[in-house]
């Protein structure tokens, strides 16, 4: 039998963490199927492409907006391009259909995030094999995380945390500037932002 881990630290302390929160307002669900090509009342908060496992800390910290999950550049492209496709269906009566969000992500497909601190730098206790290693802020020997959850969620949970004006001092702080991860990393939080304005336009 498979035991549950968090999926920051690998400890088997876990809850069940939503990534479009619970408490999420029904004009927001209806904002976020319109924009992914859902039917009314097909977002399920409670689906298993919305639910990880976090420790009770980091579950509360990431509740709190302290942090997100942050999708590789090609992934993000991805979900840009149906949300402009989905919107734009729905402003035409006259397009095409569009393909089921599903067809880009199987169940079970696994998506490898980048941890982002939002307004924290504390340490992070992750286990490896039995042994706890520590990672620091900015965290340089922290892993990609590999999750189950659908992208276009993550999006949507990090489109809140994330403010544009944010995104320099976020880059700067994980990254030395003039480097090319810190540009890599500046592109990929715009282009978030940039996801995000799509869906709030709306």
């Amino acid at each position: 039998m498979m035991v549950a881990l968090c999926l920051l630290t690998q400890e088997d302390d876990v809850q069940i963490a939503h990534v479009i929160p619970l408490a999420t307002k029904g004009s927001a669900f209806k904002l976020y199927e319109y924009c992914l090509g859902l039917e009314y009342k097909n977002l399920h908060v409670n689906s298993r492409s919305n639910l990880f496992n976090l420790c009770p800390t980091w579950h509360i910290r990431f509740d709190q907006d302290c942090w997100f999950l942050l999708p590789d550049a090609q992934t993000l492209e991805i979900v840009h391009h149906h949300a402009k496709v989905a919107i734009e269906w729905r402003l035409n009566s006259n397009s095409k259909g569009i393909e089921p969000l599903r067809s880009k992500w199987q169940l079970g497909t696994l998506t490898k995030y980048t941890f982002i601190p939002v307004s924290f730098d504390k340490f992070i206790a992750r286990n490896n094999k039995g042994e706890p290693i520590a990672h620091t802020y900015p965290y340089p020997n922290l892993p990609l995380l590999e999750c189950h959850i659908l992208p276009p969620y993550t999006v949507i949970n990090a489109g809140q945390k994330l403010r544009r004006n944010q995104v320099d001092g976020i880059a700067r702080g994980l990254h030395a500037e003039q480097t090319t991860e810190f540009a890599e990393l500046k592109q990929r939080l715009t282009f978030l932002c940039d996801i995000w304005d799509l869906f709030m336009g709306a």
